[in-house]
């Protein structure tokens, strides 16, 4: 039996533009796509798709300087705002989810800075995502995302009764021994399960998941999040991990394997990770040096440890991971608007802190004496 894939319907008012896209997502047989000028939507072309990706930039679109002014889509924002209010899905309809597809983020970030972070820029606009043409994993994540859409259970647009019924798409099994603590983490990070599940088709739990989950330290850990907890150097642990032996092994079985799992590379499960550290260093897991030795015996060499045995991951102006890093006493811990209670704390160079003033606003009351030190 052949494989099921996602349709993607791609509207664009240059459609030879994303042609390319188009080919390539093809190409690897990810979804299939069509591809589309604004004035030849219709309505069965939004239910066939599980994802509607709209270019922003919209200005040769033929509609006419004689049409009413309320009846143009400005840009893809209102374009898309439009079509999800005439699709508004039956209760039996599928979910589908709308991205916009843009070359120009400072446009749409205005008056933000330009390095606005997309999980922001995204639910502000009432979209799924803000894919950039620029983007060297565009393709792959454009086919992901509709991929997640497509897997979103049908029972969910009756509404979800409870957390446990995403346990089952965020890859966790009831027989797994932490199932009980990966459920209590998923619940503490406020899964919209009840009311918004049904208004949404379930399409909340794919928003949550991107905007609220993977871009946040919380019950998932990149890779940068991962090498501080096991006190490795970040680039020497990816290279051990790519060779899928020995570490990996045992790693793998705490990756996270749910929706979107591939969407902004590997994640683990937090809590998982922390009992293989308990279970390796037989109850000492601070012990830096026993934790490296172990982890070493695993990978069948001697890992490159972390520059110091209490690491943290700093953030950038964007508030992502900047790809170091860093001892405790040379970072500060700040609180941005946007940053969630439920995830783990964001931490930035003092230098950086002191710098820029606003990042320096942003330290919390407790670390802003250790500015001087």
């Amino acid at each position: 039996m052949a494989k099921s894939k996602p349709h993607i319907l791609i509207v664009d008012d240059k459609p030879d533009t994303v042609s390319p896209l188009s080919i390539e997502i093809g190409t690897k047989k990810r979804a299939d796509v069509r591809c589309c000028r604004p004035d030849e939507v219709d309505t069965e072309g939004i239910k066939w798709a599980h994802l509607v990706l709209v270019d922003l930039d919209l200005e040769e679109c033929s509609l006419g300087e004689n049409i009413p002014l309320c009846c143009r889509a400005r840009d893809g924002i209102a374009l898309a705002s439009v079509l999800r209010q005439h699709l508004r899905p039956k209760k039996d309809d599928p979910p589908t989810a709308f991205a916009l597809l843009t070359g120009k983020i400072g446009t749409l970030a205005d008056p933000l800075p330009p390095q606005h972070a997309r999980h922001l820029l995204a639910p502000m606009h009432n979209l799924e995502w803000v894919f950039l043409k620029n983007d060297k994993r565009l393709a792959d994540q454009v086919a992901i995302l509709a991929d997640a859409v497509m897997r979103i259970p049908s029972d969910w647009a009756d509404g979800i009764q409870s957390a446990e019924e995403i346990c089952g798409p965020l890859g966790l099994k009831k027989n797994d021994r932490v199932f009980e603590r990966y459920q209590q983490d998923v619940e503490e990070c406020h899964p919209p399960v009840y009311e918004f599940s049904q208004w949404t088709h379930g399409l909340a739990i794919v928003r949550w998941l991107l905007h609220r989950i993977l871009v946040y330290p919380c019950f998932l850990w990149d890779e940068f999040r991962l090498a501080a907890r096991l006190r490795l150097d970040p680039e020497d642990l990816a290279k051990t991990l790519g060779k899928k032996a020995g570490l990996w092994e045992g790693l793998h079985k705490h990756q996270y394997k749910g929706l979107l799992r591939e969407f902004s590379g590997p994640r683990w499960w937090k809590s998982g990770v922390e009992m293989m550290v308990w279970d390796l260093t037989s109850g000492d897991p601070q012990n830096a040096d026993l934790l490296r030795k172990t982890l070493s015996n695993l990978a069948g060499r001697n890992l490159k440890p972390s520059a110091s045995d209490h690491p943290v991951v700093c953030v950038g102006k964007d508030y992502q991971p900047s790809g170091t890093l860093a001892s405790i006493d040379d970072a500060v811990r700040i609180q941005p608007d946007d940053w969630p209670t439920y995830a783990d704390a964001a931490w930035v160079l003092k230098k950086d802190a002191k710098s820029d003033p606003i990042i320096g606003n942003l330290v919390i009351r407790d670390d802003r004496d250790r500015l001087d030190r």
